[in-house]
């Protein structure tokens, strides 16, 4: 009898071990499903990142260029108000002077 016990046993181990291989098998297949999911998931953000680096790049081109017009235009406008105060000066200067004489 107790031979006919273990060997009950030993199939009822048997059933649960193949029925708990089946389980794991199942889930790592699911697993497997899930990573390439990912995989596809981390590929589009990875594309949609390179694609931003793209935009940001040409933004600060784009950019330093306009700095460079505001620096020039900057000068100019520069230069044009000090040839105008010291025109204004001179003027003053002049007018000074000819109030001084009098």
């Amino acid at each position: 009898m107790a031979f006919v016990a273990e060997e009950v046993d030993v199939d009822e181990r048997s059933v649960r071990l193949e029925a708990d291989v089946a389980n794991i098998r199942r889930d790592v297949g699911d697993m497997k499903a899930d990573i390439r999911e990912v995989r596809g998931k981390v590929e589009v953000a990875n594309e949609s990142l390179f694609e931003l680096r793209a935009e940001m790049a040409e933004l600060k081109g784009e950019l330093k260029t306009d700095i460079a017009h505001a620096r020039a235009d900057t000068t100019i406008a520069i230069e044009k108000l000090r040839g105008e105060l010291r025109a204004a000066i001179e003027k003053l200067r002049g007018e000074c002077e000819q109030r001084a004489r009098s």
